[in-house]
This record gives C-alpha cells, structure tokens and sequence, in this order.
C-alpha cells in the first residue's frame, strides 16, 4: 500500500483479531476458523441427532404405556405388557392396574382405579407413572 508520504509498506490482514502481513498467513488463520466453524457444526448435528432418538424413544414409551390394557369390572386386577414403536424406535411397557370393590363416601358407593405403570427402551432410558382415580355413578 502507497502511504500519503510516498512510501511503500506491506499490505496487513486482519482475520480473528489478528493482523498478518503476507497472504498465505491470513489464508491459514481463515482456513483453522473454518476447520473450528465446521467441527462445531458437526458437533451440534452429533446433538440434534442424539435429541431427536431420545425423543424418538419417549414417544415409543409413551404409546407402549397408552397401548396397556386395565380391567373394568370391580374387584378386578391386571398385569399388561405393551408395546410402542415411533420412527425406528421401540419402547416396552409393563403395567398393573385394578378396580377395588364398592366402598362409601358421603354414603355413596365409590370406586377406585389405581394403575402404575413403567416403561424402557434398548438404549438404558426408562421411565414410569402412577395414577389412582375415584369414580361413582
């Protein structure tokens, strides 16, 4: 570059806060902030894909635990064994459940519902629940 005065000085890149004198040294600097762009990508898609097959697993899980079956009649119960598959993945659920017999509230008969249930996919994660409910006519 020609400077006011006339003379002549090297021409300065300045790439990532550093400034570098000759062309093939602001390549390089370009080239390793590309190289770190890219692994960063590469790493956030490793994480995309990680959290899209953990998702992927815990709908599975929660269709095997919705396909569980549950008794009706009162005084019974029931063990089930489910199953649920959402893209590519495949979750198993076990569940009990049962229906109790009359009992009174307020002088009227009640009934309760009560079911657990749990659920695991071949990747180690695993999940559960439980619920009880009151019913009555």
């Amino acid at each position: 570059a020609v400077q006011a005065d006339g003379t002549v000085s090297q021409p300065s890149y300045s790439v990532g806060g550093s400034s570098y004198n000759n062309v093939g040294g602001a390549i390089s600097a370009v080239d390793t902030r590309v190289g770190n762009l890219e692994s960063a990508f590469a790493q956030t898609n490793q994480q995309m894909n990680k959290l899209r097959n953990d998702t992927n697993a815990g709908i599975a899980g929660a269709i095997a635990i919705a396909s569980l079956g549950q008794p009706i009649e009162k005084g019974a119960s029931a063990l089930s064994l489910g199953t649920g598959v959402w893209n590519n993945s495949t979750n198993l659920a076990v569940g009990a459940s049962g229906v109790t017999e009359d009992h009174k509230i307020f002088g009227k008969p009640v009934n309760y519902i009560w079911k657990m249930a749990g659920t695991s996919d071949f990747k180690g994660n695993s999940g559960g629940g439980g619920s009880v409910t009151v019913t009555w006519k």
